[in-house]
C-alpha cells in the first residue's frame, strides 16, 4: 500500500510502499477510497503535539479515511465485508 510518511519531526513527508496490514482479533481491514491530510497532521509533523502524543517514527500521516471493509479479524463482529465505513486510525 502507499503511505505518506515522515522519518522524524519537521521532516518533509515522502510517499513510500508499505506492506498491507493484517486484520487481527477485533480489527477490520479497510480498502481506503478517500483520505485527507488536515491541520492536525501538520501539527503532528511539526512536533507540536509530542508532549501529549509521542509518536514512534517512521510515522504514517493521515487521520481521516473512508472506504470499504475487505477483511475481518477473527473476533470482529460489528462489521461485515463490504460495509462502507469512515473513521480515524
Amino acid at each position: 500500500m502507499k503511505a505518506l510518511m515522515i522519518e522524524k519531526y519537521k521532516a518533509d513527508p515522502i510517499f513510500t510502499e508499505r506492506p498491507t496490514p493484517e486484520a487481527i482479533d477485533f480489527e477490520v481491514l479497510v480498502e481506503i477510497h478517500a483520505a485527507s491530510l488536515n491541520p492536525l497532521d501538520t501539527k503532528i509533523r511539526n512536533g507540536e503535539l509530542k508532549l501529549l502524543l509521542d509518536y514512534k517514527m517512521p510515522l504514517t500521516l493521515g487521520n481521516d479515511f473512508a472506504g470499504k471493509v475487505i477483511k475481518l479479524g477473527n473476533k470482529a463482529t460489528k462489521f461485515k465485508v463490504g460495509d462502507e465505513v469512515y473513521g480515524r486510525p
